[in-house]
């Protein structure tokens, strides 16, 4: 069986370049003889899953983070439209790896065993369009606070999992009200928020568990919207998000639906699964088991 990885050699500050031989000599352990593909640019990498995933019939592997994750999936629906997509592997070796949290993939050992397995699950994609733009993600998009704590975070990867957390308390000092409109399906919401967030899947941030009834395979979209807080509210609350239980405070809406539009005023940075791309207003819908993922 051979496999075909691409790599981010910048994913989690380098470690998914550092652990390579390590990688490699864990996937002949289990029989496994993999192609590597080392990526220079976004570019590049759009590049190479091109020409390694160009059959249905293929593997392709993202070894990487979220952000890596996404890039390799747009890319293969970029090039294969409304076709089937050759199954994906995902090997968790960036700074948060929030979807593979998912599934159940949270260290390397656990990315090789999955693919070794071949147990394949499918898996629902949320499509975000705005001016000029078209793109995917399967963890989520945020806006508002989120976006701006993401944006401290990947100044200090050496923090590794904790990088976003330090994010969150240096951006808690700077927090602004955001004012967004929103539509889900027929309902509809506007006001100050600290943050919103759109979830395919239950994690954010590495280990926080944001959408905690959200479901990778449903066919649905978890809103996830934080009235405007108080820093001492907010600081008080944000433990809470590593359990899942942060819905106690009554800031905390959980809203679920197929297609949702967004507005800002003024605009809002888009954070799709971890990379700052695009603004509002934007539109999102979900492609039900749109890729199948080893696991």
């Amino acid at each position: 069986m051979t496999l075909s990885l691409v790599i981010n050699p910048s994913s989690g500050g380098g470690r998914s370049l550092r652990l390579l031989p390590r990688l490699i000599a864990a996937l002949k352990d289990v029989g496994i003889d993999a192609e590597t593909h080392i990526t220079k640019s976004p570019n590049h990498l759009r590049e190479l899953v091109t020409q390694v995933g160009a059959s249905p019939r293929d593997t392709v592997v993202a070894v990487g983070g979220d952000g890596t994750n996404m890039a390799v999936v747009d890319a293969l629906i970029s090039l294969h439209g409304a076709n089937p997509l050759p199954t994906v592997g995902l090997i968790p070796l960036g700074r948060g790896n929030s979807f593979a949290c998912d599934l159940d993939l949270r260290t390397l050992e656990e990315g090789v065993a999955a693919l070794a397995r071949r147990r394949v699950r499918a898996v629902d994609v949320a499509r975000f369009s705005c001016e000029g733009l078209t793109g995917h993600f399967l963890n989520c998009l945020g806006l508002g606070f989120v976006t701006d704590a993401a944006g401290t975070a990947a100044r200090v990867p050496f923090f590794g999992d904790l990088s976003y957390v330090a994010g969150v308390f240096h951006r808690v000092l700077e927090m602004r009200p955001h004012l967004v409109e929103i539509e889900v399906d027929d309902q509809r919401l506007k006001g100050n928020v600290c943050f919103l967030e759109v979830c395919n899947s239950k994690n954010t941030g590495g280990n926080m568990v944001i959408a905690p009834d959200a479901e990778i395979n449903d066919g649905l979209l978890d809103i996830v919207w934080v009235s405007r807080l108080t820093r001492r509210s907010l600081l008080s609350t944000f433990p809470r998000i590593f359990k899942g239980t942060h819905g106690v405070n009554p800031a905390v809406k959980f809203l679920r639906g197929r297609k949702i539009s967004i507005k800002a005023s003024p605009a809002e940075d888009l954070l799709p699964d971890g990379d700052v791309l695009g603004t509002t207003p934007v539109a999102i819908e979900v492609l039900p088991s749109r890729v199948d993922y080893l696991w």
